[in-house]
């Protein structure tokens, strides 16, 4: 994740200098393009090149993102409507009211 990090942070600082401006963008154009990626991953690399590199790493950063956060707020979703049964049948157990009733317990 690091090295995702490092890699996407110096395309962004090369793309800002090579624009003398803050921006975001990877060029359109193929000579900006094949510049940036000359830049970024040396004097041989190709427009082409960069795409596929930002892609994979862009990939590997969903991938994390995906693993680590999302699939930890599915479970906490998943943990609180589990709660949420239990106390609706033990509410309606103890209050003798059907489970679509409301009643507060303490």
């Amino acid at each position: 994740m690091q090295a995702d990090y490092t890699f996407l942070r110096r395309v962004e600082h090369i793309l800002q200098i090579f624009e003398d401006c803050q921006i975001h963008a990877i060029p359109q154009l193929g000579d900006a393009r094949a510049a940036l990626a000359r830049r970024v991953l040396g004097p041989d690399s190709t427009a082409d090149r960069l795409m596929i590199e930002l892609d994979t790493c862009q990939q590997r950063v969903r991938r994390t993102y995906t693993q680590y956060f999302l699939a930890d707020a599915q479970k906490t979703v998943e943990k609180d409507s589990l709660h949420g049964m239990i106390y609706s049948i033990k509410c309606a157990e103890q209050c003798d009211f059907p489970l679509s009733s409301r009643c507060n317990l303490t």
